[in-house]
């Protein structure tokens, strides 16, 4: 008589699987299996197979989002679990490459040999965070004097359309003190995303950048997903003792896309439409930069699309309140010819003081105080409404006009070197007094 063998639970290896049951719009409702949230799962259709992430769960049924077209798709659709916590495929060689959210190379050589790299990381913890007391080189010379940044700082590029915002996030890439830059394109145009590689970019700035591309064609749960895996990148790089640059353009379309997502899993909407969750994903997005206590950091960039520009859209308001500073394009200052077009009196980097010794800083609060009285009183001093004489502050700011605009302006081809800024900068300064 044969003798059967003891089996243990633990060997056995079932295979989860689910069936389809409605498809609303882009979102999936599949039931009759476990899976957890932010599980990656395939669709298995005649034509192959389909990823889709699991968003949500609603009355027994699990909610999916397709990573690609739904074509295919019809009520009992086999669904299966492909990985509980998706990573992403990532080579050291995919430096000067463009890739997708998903890892596939969209410009550029494949690697032979991958590794696989977390995509969903914590913000560091409070004890593992480093002081920020280095100064960060952008190689723009308004910002490196009059808004100067720190390695490990956050950084908010508020801007409308047509006001240079590329261009500025061309020069800081092309000019900056970074080992590696990380840019994350997140529901931009394609053309864009092109130009952005073969005309902003130079060929030195390209060996040590890599791109992350999620075009505006891509559904929505991927160009949320493109933002998270530029920062995880970013911390790759970070964790391994470098300095990194990270920009991420926009985070106004990665909260659209997570709206998107949001809204279709059946989440109530609320201020302008933006859902609760895109307030509390914002934030945990924007803490994983940062400076290390080992020696790393991340300081990043990220775009805020102002409609209009509205510096009230909720999400401009609430990404102002996380980010270590903000500088703001204005479409005031881009009509007369001024480029970058920085609205000096509005702009702010928090850690201004602390990264600047007191004469420094005194002659940063001189030369804003100096643009903001030009921005208001400009028009009726021209017009003869105020004296001159009346105000000797004016008088000064009207008199150096031509040689404050002249600072802040700058060619996109050139670069300002730290200490060409700091002497320039006190020349000015010298000049005020």
């Amino acid at each position: 008589m044969h003798k059967i063998k003891s089996i243990t639970f633990e060997k056995l290896q079932f295979q989860r699987i689910g069936r389809v049951r409605n498809v609303l719009g882009h979102t999936i409702e599949a039931e009759g299996f476990d899976v957890p949230l932010n599980g990656r799962c395939v669709l298995h259709t005649d034509h192959g197979g389909i990823y889709a992430d699991v968003v949500g769960f609603t009355d027994g049924k699990t909610l999916l989002q397709p990573l690609g077209s739904v074509s295919g798709v019809k009520p009992n659709t086999k669904v299966t679990l492909y990985a509980e916590n998706p990573s992403l495929p990532y080579s050291e060689a995919y430096l000067g490459c463009v890739i997708d959210p998903l890892g596939k190379i969209l410009i550029g050589n494949p690697s032979s040999s991958t590794m696989a790299m977390k995509t969903n990381n914590l913000p560091l913890n409070i004890n593992e965070r480093g002081s920020i007391d280095e100064i960060f080189h952008t190689g723009v010379r308004s910002i490196d004097a009059l808004y100067p940044i720190g390695f490990g700082q956050r950084i908010g590029l508020f801007a409308g359309t047509g006001v240079g915002k590329s261009m500025l996030l061309g020069m800081i890439t092309r000019f900056s003190s970074a080992d590696v830059v990380v840019v994350g394109l997140i529901g931009e145009r394609g053309r864009e995303v092109y130009e952005f590689v073969h005309d902003t970019l130079s060929e030195a700035a390209r060996k040590k950048t890599i791109i992350v591309a999620a075009p505006a064609d891509y559904p929505a749960i991927l160009r949320m997903q493109g933002a998270d895996v530029a920062t995880s990148i970013a911390e790759h790089y970070r964790d391994k003792g470098l300095n990194v640059l990270l920009l991420v353009d926009s985070v106004t379309r990665y909260a659209q896309a997570q709206r998107e997502v949001a809204l279709s899993a059946g989440e109530a909407p609320a201020a302008k439409g933006y859902p609760a969750s895109v307030f509390a994903k914002l934030p945990c997005l924007i803490e994983r930069a940062g400076k290390s206590k080992d020696g790393g950091s991340i300081t990043a960039v990220y775009t805020v699309l102002t409609e209009g520009d509205d510096m009230n859209d909720p999400v401009a308001d609430a990404a102002r309140g996380v980010l270590d500073g903000h500088i703001i394009l204005a479409r005031k200052v881009a009509n007369k010819g001024i480029y970058p077009a920085i609205d000096v009196p509005s702009s702010l980097s928090r850690l201004a003081q602390d990264l600047s010794d007191g004469s420094t800083y005194k002659a940063i609060l001189k030369v804003k105080e100096l643009f903001s009285m030009i921005d208001e009183n400009e028009e009726l001093y021209s017009l003869g409404l105020i004296e001159p004489g009346s105000n000797q502050t004016l008088d000064k700011a009207m008199a150096m006009k031509a040689e404050l605009i002249n600072f802040i302006s700058q060619d996109f081809h050139e670069a300002s070197t730290p200490k060409k800024t700091k002497e320039q900068l006190d020349e000015l300064s010298r000049k005020i007094k």
